[in-house]
């Protein structure tokens, strides 16, 4: 195997931990009656939970506050997890792919 299909291989692995969240956390930002409302998910590990922080701290809760202020329409799941494998997250990863995604946001330390 090559080294860029092992490069992929192992992104699709570590997407797949990270969609492992326990905790789901969905923000609706500000909506236009002109525009429909795009979908974010982020996946990732403690920084996008905000571990230690309130959950208005983590940066995903700053995101949409940015996107509210803008006066953009977006909806946010934060989907991340402190720790979790890349077994539960294979598993779990369609369940947060339904409904579809506009706006996919991996990170992953």
């Amino acid at each position: 195997m090559g080294k860029r299909a092992k490069q992929w291989r192992t992104l699709a692995a570590v997407s797949c931990a990270a969609a492992s969240a326990c905790h789901v956390q969905t923000i609706v930002g500000a909506a236009h009656a002109s525009s429909p409302m795009k979908r974010i998910l982020v996946l990732g590990d403690s920084l996008s939970e905000g571990f230690g922080l309130r959950p208005d701290q983590a940066y995903p809760s700053l995101l949409i506050d940015k996107l509210r202020s803008a006066g953009l329409s977006f909806e946010l799941t934060n989907a991340s997890q402190s720790g979790g494998t890349t077994e539960e997250g294979l598993q779990r990863l369609p369940r947060h792919l339904k409904p579809m995604v506009d706006i996919f946001i991996l990170e992953l330390a």
